[in-house]
């Protein structure tokens, strides 16, 4: 995949560090230290999502520019879908 992930309107890509720095600027403006955040949250919350909508290993790899399957230290198992699957083997 050579395109970029994000684009604004006119189709330029959009760069992380604009992407940090707005989001460093709106968290100052709520009363938060932007300073104390990077752009690790948007990366794992990507891989959330795209894990949550059913997207395979290869798809979050591919929108995350990740060349291995290293993504899923960031990954959180959700308690509604642990229930399902134990009940799923109980049965």
């Amino acid at each position: 995949m050579d395109s970029p992930l994000f684009t604004d309107s006119k189709g330029k890509t959009i760069r992380q560090e604009w992407v940090i720095a707005r989001m460093r600027g709106a968290l100052d403006r709520a009363g938060l230290e932007g300073k104390d955040f990077s752009g690790i949250s948007l990366r794992r919350g990507g891989a959330q999502t795209l894990l949550g909508k059913g997207a395979s290993d290869k798809v979050i790899m591919s929108l995350g520019r990740w060349r291995t399957t290293e993504y899923r230290k960031y990954l959180a198992v959700d308690s509604s879908d642990v229930s399902q699957w134990q009940a799923a083997m109980a049965s």
